[in-house]
């Protein structure tokens, strides 16, 4: 199976030289990627399927009307999208166009790695949320046995592959797994959004979103066991790499919103993390290994 790290930035490149305007020969791509000319065939028939695509031979472009509308997130979020298109409830032409719209006017924000399973009850929901947000349109759900009324969807969030739906209750920020919501109805009243809500939003990079806060900055010392995991990737939430000791150890900090972000990660990697400040994250981590233990 292909690595869908080098196939997610194949799709990249593709995407961002058919947004400029470049008219794309298969042959020629195969060869640049090193790969078959079956396996680009295999991206622009499948994998591209749903972008408005303008086919002579073995020439490919985008359709007039769309070139340049793409930004660099929307095509990243594609990438993602079209890697694991099977994995995701009925892609079709109508998802993707508001996927790529404007990211930050669109319904959909793509993060992560996974997949949702319930794809019926995923497609249903979704487009019944996608036409809530669409018209700021106020919802009403059940959610696990509890109802929720008069509730303002803002978007729908795909983190891991999973679906949420960001909304405002009461006038606070939660987020809803689209799987878990059932008698699902739009209300006439509409809702105005609140910019700093979308703001707060686009630029959250989990499932944990709230209105803007001071974010708390946590330091942590990495063995030198697993040191090149962290070396290799982001593995904690704005993860920055402060020093490499020279026994291999690394010093790294993450910034976070919430101890939930980071709280079951450090246990994860437990016992190779260890949380140097703040004292109340180390804390708290020890708390629930000590209950997990009491339970056991």
């Amino acid at each position: 199976m292909e690595n869908r790290e080098l196939l997610a930035q194949r799709i990249v490149d593709i995407i961002t030289k058919l947004n400029v305007g470049e008219i794309l020969d298969i042959d020629e791509l195969a060869n640049v990627f090193g790969v078959s000319k079956r396996t680009i065939q295999r991206d622009i028939n499948s994998r591209l399927a749903f972008l408005p695509l303008e086919r002579n031979g073995s020439k490919v472009s985008l359709n007039a009307n769309s070139l340049g509308k793409l930004t660099h997130h929307d095509i990243k979020n594609f990438a993602q999208l079209s890697g694991v298109s099977d994995l995701y409830p009925q892609l079709d032409s109508h998802f993707v166009t508001n996927l790529l719209t404007n990211a930050y006017k669109s319904p959909y924000l793509v993060t992560g790695n996974e997949f949702e399973h319930d794809k019926v009850i995923i497609t249903q929901n979704i487009k019944k949320l996608e036409s809530a947000i669409s018209k700021t349109k106020f919802i009403t759900f059940q959610y696990k046995d509890k109802s929720y009324n008069a509730i303002a969807p803002y978007k729908l969030i795909n983190h891991n592959q999973v679906w949420y739906v960001a909304a405002v209750d009461n006038n606070k920020l939660k987020t809803f797994h689209v799987g878990n919501i059932s008698a699902l109805f739009l209300l006439d009243d509409s809702f105005t959004p609140c910019e700093n809500m979308i703001a707060a939003i686009n630029q959250s990079k989990d499932i944990y979103i709230a209105e803007p806060k001071e974010k708390i900055e946590v330091v942590l010392k990495v063995s030198p066991e697993v040191a090149h995991y962290f070396k290799r990737r982001q593995l904690l939430p704005e993860q920055v790499i402060d020093k490499e000791l020279e026994n291999g150890e690394l010093i790294i900090s993450s910034e976070i919103s919430y101890d939930l972000q980071i709280v079951p990660l450090i246990k994860y990697w437990m016992p190779h993390l260890q949380v140097i400040t703040p004292i109340e994250i180390h804390e708290q981590v020890i708390a629930d290994i000590e209950r997990y233990q009491l339970i056991k």
